[in-house]
């Protein structure tokens, strides 16, 4: 915080004035300030710990960001937890997305218990929806590798995929909907796949196609799919 922050006037008092008669820091007061808070909320509100600020609802109302900065506002208290904690239901402001969470998971300093799952979190693109990459970790890493190639432009299969205009259908681009697709597609062998022996594909049904989606994958075997490289480069020699 610059020093002359210190000496801005409210009221006929600067910050450092404010600060002596309340005993709540210039720079709390400053940032409560910078939120929209009005003069006398920030003056006369305690700084409270977290337990005492579950207890007295001092975060119903307040807005709060997630580790991706999406904006999300503390509700109302719901229920408490099996050990007793106050839970609050958040909503976030953009998606509209709600969960429940304790006043030291939503003020934590890295919010990492709170979080949008309905916006892209993955490579930019990738929403993980209701789902969770324990849910199902091998075909987690299918989905995100397969969202990588086609949007991280740092990935070194980009070159062959996004930069060629290869995508993902707007249902594939969230993970609980992928799960839930996949282990329908043609080839699809959960022991198979946790070996390595098989592997996501979208050029056998339509050597062409550049879309990712349920209606144009299948699962075939590493040396189906080396076949199919062939096959296709043979292709767009003769082209």
């Amino acid at each position: 915080m610059l020093a002359y922050e210190r000496y801005k006037t409210y009221n006929g008092k600067s910050l450092s004035d404010w600060s002596k008669e309340t005993g709540i820091k210039v720079g709390t007061l400053s940032f409560r300030l910078k939120k929209g808070w009005t003069l006398e909320k920030a003056v006369s509100t305690p700084v409270l710990t977290h337990s005492q600020a579950s207890r007295k609802h001092y975060i119903l109302g307040e807005m709060f960001t997630d580790r991706f900065g999406n904006k999300f506002v503390v509700e109302q208290q719901v229920e408490n937890s099996s050990s007793g904690t106050p839970m609050y239901k958040v909503r976030f402001v953009e998606s509209g997305y709600e969960t429940t969470a304790t006043a030291s998971q939503i003020m934590g300093q890295n919010h990492g218990h709170v979080q949008d799952r309905l916006s892209p979190s993955v490579h930019g693109v990738g929403i993980m929806g209701l789902a969770y990459g324990k849910d199902d970790p091998k075909l987690f890493d299918v989905w995100r590798s397969m969202i990588a190639r086609c949007y991280n432009t740092k990935n070194p299969r980009y070159k062959t995929y996004g930069a060629k205009g290869i995508t993902v259908c707007d249902r594939w681009k969230r993970f609980d909907y992928f799960l839930e697709d996949a282990k329908r597609l043609p080839g699809y062998n959960k022991e198979l796949l946790e070996k390595g022996v098989i592997s996501l594909d979208k050029d056998t049904i339509d050597r062409k196609q550049l879309l990712y989606g349920p209606e144009t994958c299948c699962f075939i075997t590493k040396s189906e799919n080396t076949k199919e490289a062939l096959k296709r480069r043979w292709h767009e020699k003769e082209v």
